[in-house]
């Protein structure tokens, strides 16, 4: 058996990770949280194939605040949408609404450039196809205001 005190810092660290160590610390956010890691944690056939969705998803409390996470699990829950990608494609959402631990554009262009290109809807509100279809949308109308601008 290898020695922990062998293993790389990061190696280290995920030797901890099990079911117990990712419900503690979801606790301490919120009972929505603990309640989207649980669901998270069966989810899979194994639970280790969990752990990395698990520490994706508590890891936002860092950037964005205990109370935009908490807040977007509970809408997670409602919509019976829990996932890692659900949380990190709406976290920027409830972030904003909590402006202690998110930092916030100041003027509307830097609003506009950070939103630029990026959609915050359910996941079954568009296609693959027309998600695309607004990417090259988006691409081309950046690319006729580069060409005008060389111009």
């Amino acid at each position: 058996m290898t020695n922990p005190d062998h293993l790389p810092e990061n190696f280290r660290l995920m030797s901890n990770w099990n079911a117990h160590y990712f419900l503690s610390w979801a606790m301490t956010i919120g009972p929505n949280t603990k309640e989207v890691i649980q669901r998270i944690l069966v989810s899979r056939k194994l639970e280790v194939q969990t752990y990395r969705s698990c520490q994706g998803v508590l890891s936002f409390c860092r950037k964005y605040g205990k109370e935009a996470l908490e807040e977007c699990c509970a809408l997670a829950l409602d919509r019976g949408k829990v996932s890692y990608t659900t949380i990190k494609n709406s976290i920027t959402a409830f972030a904003d609404a909590h402006s202690d631990k998110a930092v916030k554009p100041k003027s509307r262009e830097q609003i506009e450039n950070r939103n630029k290109g990026g959609y915050a809807v359910d996941t079954d509100m568009f296609s693959l196809e027309v998600l695309l279809e607004k990417s090259r949308t988006l691409a081309a109308s950046e690319d006729e205001e580069g060409h005008h601008a060389e111009s």
